[in-house]
């Protein structure tokens, strides 16, 4: 009786420190938002859910939302630009973690999407990965585990 709790236990305790499945997040502010909503939904085959006017705000609030993430694209006529993305202070790019990122390389090739940088197999981390560009030159990771052989 003792060992099968035990074993229970450990069963119990094994489940609670697997990963819980993740699902991204970002916002993205910009003077025009209709190119950008355009990249993710394509991109990431992303979904329009609502779009918001805050009261009192020169802001409109874009959200997206699909499988891998949701993204919220924020438009001001007033936003700046603030220099290349290796010279701003803050993130330098965001990122998504994909089951297989080879039939999303296949899609976005299909689709002429240009590459930042990859894909590019990083034995170390065991992760493949690829970077893209969005029209406003945001960079976004997204990353897989590398095929078994």
């Amino acid at each position: 009786m003792i060992r099968r709790l035990l074993a229970l236990g450990a069963a119990a305790a094994a489940l609670l420190v697997q990963p819980a499945e993740a699902k991204g997040n970002i916002a993205v502010t910009t003077r025009n938002a209709g190119p950008l909503v355009a990249w993710y939904r394509a991109t990431f085959g992303l979904s329009p859910v609502r779009t918001i006017h805050p009261e009192g705000e020169n802001l409109t609030v874009t959200m997206l939302d699909g499988a891998l993430a949701t993204v919220e694209i924020l438009s001001r006529p007033d936003a700046q630009q603030a220099g290349s993305a290796m010279r701003r202070i803050g993130i330098y790019k965001a990122g998504f973690m994909v089951d297989d990122l080879d039939p999303w390389i296949a899609k976005w090739r299909a689709a002429n999407l240009m590459f930042a940088g990859g894909p590019f197999d990083d034995e170390m981390t065991g992760l493949r990965s690829v970077i893209l560009a969005d029209p406003d030159g945001n960079l976004i990771h997204v990353t897989a585990p590398l095929p078994k052989p």
